[in-house]
């Protein structure tokens, strides 16, 4: 039976994963390089969480699509107790496809690696794009995987302050409903629960409309930029609401590009080095919003970075 424990945000969950999974038995602090961080680039709170203790990062092949080196990962798997999977991933909207993820979880299976998959985006996807949690591939892969998810992006919930871990292996469960419960964070509010509820019960036409405006205001963007003569490039998202904008060819250092964004397209975006070493020269723009102002904003932009 797979079972969940409410938790009040994900970001908690992160530093409960790494400070017990990986703790010293003696001295309670987390060893060295004991976990590896997820693909990167990376989201930014999991960035500063895992950062925060030395933890090891696995290198993507810029050049391909998949982001993914295994053999890389294999190799650091070897001395790691936690995998972070960022599902589908965050900031680049990649899904990663089932084959990736099976390779993932038996490197993982191999080395008694627990994964821990943020799987927040997961009813974020575009047109003609899969979500595969990694969990439901099979009995095996569930029993290394605690999967985290919430309401707050998908139904814009985030002050609701509620999340669920869903963890089928009894053992693992009994492990993070300790810990949760030594910290008194696990009661979550009655609030975020009735509202978490309703959405998922009730939310599956909202959503559905939701991804078909937002792709409809990624197209505005993809095509401001193809017809455009702006030295940026859209990284084609197959998820959430944003879309990572690769600037390279601007020939611009990080702090150049952020400020003629900021004084010159006056708009705010986020800044790539945030998501760390792999977001340099990248912006990520939120497409959530009125198709008038993905429209303006566009034009902005691709004004900015005329070549």
């Amino acid at each position: 039976m797979i079972r969940s424990i409410v938790i009040v945000l994900l970001v908690i969950s992160v530093a409960f994963f790494i400070w017990y999974f990986t703790s010293n038995p003696e001295t309670f602090s987390p060893c060295i390089k004991d976990h590896l961080r997820s693909e990167h680039p990376e989201y930014e709170t999991e960035k500063y969480e895992t950062e925060k203790y030395e933890t090891e990062k696995y290198e993507a092949p810029e050049e391909k699509k998949t982001l993914l080196d295994f053999d890389d990962f294999r190799v650091k798997s070897k001395n790691a107790k936690l995998f972070f999977l960022s599902s589908p991933h965050s900031p680049t909207g990649r899904v990663w496809t089932k084959d990736e993820l099976i390779q993932l979880a038996d490197i993982c299976m191999e080395n008694d690696v627990i994964i821990v998959s943020d799987e927040i985006h997961n009813d974020l996807i575009l047109p003609d794009n899969k979500h595969t949690p990694i969990a439901s591939i099979s009995d095996e892969i569930a029993d290394i995987t605690i999967t985290c998810i919430a309401p707050s992006k998908t139904f814009n919930l985030a002050g609701m302050a509620t999340s669920s871990l869903i963890i089928s292996n009894q053992k693992l469960r009994d492990k993070m409903q300790s810990i949760i419960n030594s910290l008194h964070v696990s009661l979550g509010n009655i609030f975020g629960a009735i509202a978490s509820e309703a959405a998922y019960t009730h939310g599956y036409e909202w959503v559905a409309e939701l991804m078909e405006y937002v792709s409809g205001n990624l197209t505005v963007l993809r095509d401001t930029l193809s017809s455009s003569n702006s030295c940026i490039k859209l990284v084609e998202p197959e998820a959430t609401y944003m879309a990572w904008l690769d600037f390279n060819e601007t020939g611009y250092d990080d702090d150049k590009i952020k400020n003629i964004i900021i004084n010159q397209a006056k708009l705010g975006l986020s800044h790539g080095p945030i998501f760390g070493d792999g977001g340099s020269g990248f912006q990520r723009i939120n497409l959530a919003s009125p198709r008038t102002i993905v429209t303006n904003a566009s034009d902005r932009l691709c004004k900015a970075f005329k070549r």
